[in-house]
């Protein structure tokens, strides 16, 4: 299982813009991704294109925590 960086959160889309490489070099095809959709995650849209990035590459991915209403305090930066 490889867990998104940025204490899972993968707000910089680094493991969502390297997964498809990350997957094909895994020789045994026994790999899934792991991202925690709370507090970054805060909209429908992100969350939604979010996963369709995965489905659409055919990659497997948990969604391995959320949140029903933003609790952190933590102000988010993201790059475009």
């Amino acid at each position: 299982m490889v867990d998104a960086p940025n204490w899972g959160q993968d707000w910089q889309g680094v493991m969502r813009d390297n997964a498809k490489a990350v997957y094909a070099a895994d020789t045994t095809g026994n790999l899934i991704f792991s991202i925690h959709m709370y507090s970054v995650f805060d909209t429908a849209q992100e969350i939604t294109d979010y996963l369709n990035a995965f489905v659409d590459a055919k990659l497997p991915l948990l969604s391995a925590s959320s949140e029903a209403r933003p609790t952190s305090t933590a102000t988010r930066t993201r790059t475009p």
